[in-house]
């Protein structure tokens, strides 16, 4: 599967608008360990500037999203269980609504702004399905489950209600936000982006043991 992964990934830096071959990259590489090939520059840009940033962001989109599905799935001991289902994708999706709503999203914070907030709303979603599922001091997984779709149907519905009272501009970039894009990130946002994955990588391998994660 690695081995996979590096193909994949060699594979996309040659297609785009512009279709750049394995031995025009190995000329980009070594021109820039040390001697420069004549007309490298330009693949060098769209390489190094384009298409390798949004390479590291799709490889850390789905590490991320991989190792919260497990995560989910090894506590709740049901294949079934993901961050979509349970709904904390939509409680994070709606915290990130609010703040752009109230105009948080456009300051000069927006950048550590959103991820908080998201992450408090993924946080919110969670403490509600709890307190929806629990029952006698028990907690019935497929009670979560079914906590889980039917908070994710009404937190869909105020994201729409919420992106509907928005000034078109900005209901149009919030949609553009919730689709998703691998629009070339800069790389010091794709450091951000490494570190939160490290961290939460390292607090679930703190606990491989008892989610028994593997199975």
């Amino acid at each position: 599967l690695s081995g996979m992964a590096i193909l994949s990934a060699i594979v996309c830096l040659q297609f785009g608008a512009q279709y750049i071959g394995l031995g025009d990259i190995l000329h980009v590489i070594v021109s820039r360990t040390g001697d420069t090939v004549p007309g490298s520059e330009t693949t060098a840009t769209i390489l190094f500037q384009v298409r390798l940033p949004r390479v590291f962001l799709g490889f850390l989109v789905g590490c991320c999203l991989a190792s919260v599905g497990v995560a989910l799935q090894a506590l709740l001991r049901n294949p079934l269980a993901d961050p979509y289902v349970l709904g904390v994708s939509s409680g994070a999706a709606l915290g990130v609504s609010i703040v752009v709503l109230l105009g948080v999203g456009s300051t000069v914070l927006a950048l550590s702004t959103l991820p908080l907030c998201g992450f408090a709303g993924g946080i919110m979603a969670l403490l509600v399905i709890y307190r929806l599922a629990a029952s006698y001091d028990r907690l019935p997984i497929y009670s979560v489950l079914l906590a889980g779709v039917i908070l994710n149907a009404i937190f869909s519905a105020l994201i729409m209600f919420v992106t509907s009272i928005m000034d078109p501009n900005r209901s149009f970039g919030m949609m553009i936000w919730l689709m998703g894009s691998l629009t070339a990130p800069a790389y010091p946002v794709l450091a951000v982006f490494s570190l939160y994955l490290l961290v939460g990588l390292g607090l679930l391998l703190k606990q491989v043991r008892v989610l028994n994660i593997m199975a």
